[in-house]
């Protein structure tokens, strides 16, 4: 009897595994009704070497970051193309054209006291885990004190043809409720980045991007309800034994 018992316990658990809601899985899931999305940089599913000159994105502990952390492009990276590649698994809910907002520190890795030199990366302006030519400039303000927001639908984006363009990600229809692969690629040393926030409003103030930022993530009511369940069979199922 106890054997059975054990092996409907396994079979309940085997079950709430399978109804797991996505906040607890490896992507990064947006809340239903939202218009944004918060990626936190240290939150990556993979971090990769194009170029196998093992100079990869750095995760550093910062106190002043969001999450307490954030990812720190290496020092030696080079300009000329995506030198290490940070990858997250993303499951938008609502569709649209999404603007980024980034919180991020210029670190003076060459001790030359020219943050110019530390104030841009490359970013997907699609999904699949690519980054192609699109430059992010975070050039206003420069900081290496404290972390500072910048955002894509301003004149401060850079995609190699055009000063002026505004840099986002065309989500579809066909893109909602389904993992998506994004990337960001390092391409100056001492770029760190605490956080991307995407949004349908490119008009958002620092203010409002912290906000979101630092609001409490809540789980769907479905997902509860399911894990409650799951928990319940367990449990009952303990006190007959």
């Amino acid at each position: 009897m106890r054997m059975r018992r054990c092996v409907l316990g396994a079979i309940v658990a085997a079950g709430v595994m399978a109804c797991m809601p996505s906040w607890l899985s490896a992507a990064i899931v947006q809340g239903t009704g939202n218009t944004y999305l918060l990626i936190e940089a240290e939150n990556e599913t993979s971090i990769t070497d194009p170029d196998n000159d093992t100079l990869i994105w750095q995760q550093v502990t910062d106190a002043t970051a969001n999450g307490g952390a954030a990812l720190r492009s290496p020092a030696g990276t080079s300009s000329a193309s995506a030198e290490t590649l940070a990858t997250y698994t993303l499951n938008f809910k609502t569709a649209g054209t999404y603007y980024f907002y980034v919180r991020y520190k210029n670190v003076d890795m060459e001790n030359d006291a020219n943050l110019g030199n530390n104030d841009s990366f490359w970013v997907g302006t699609s999904f699949g885990g690519t980054v192609s030519s699109t430059r992010f400039n975070l050039d206003q303000p420069r900081s290496d004190a404290a972390y500072v927001i910048h955002n894509s639908g301003n004149n401060n984006v850079d995609t190699n043809t055009d000063n002026n363009s505004t840099l986002s990600l065309v989500v579809g229809a066909g893109d909602l409720n389904t993992d998506k692969i994004w990337a960001i690629g390092a391409r100056e040393p001492g770029t760190q980045i605490d956080f991307i926030l995407m949004s349908t409003s490119n008009t958002l103030s620092d203010a409002n991007v912290m906000a979101l930022a630092t609001a409490p993530a809540v789980p769907e009511p479905a997902s509860l309800g399911l894990l409650g369940l799951g928990a319940a069979g367990l449990l009952a199922r303990r006190r007959r034994a």
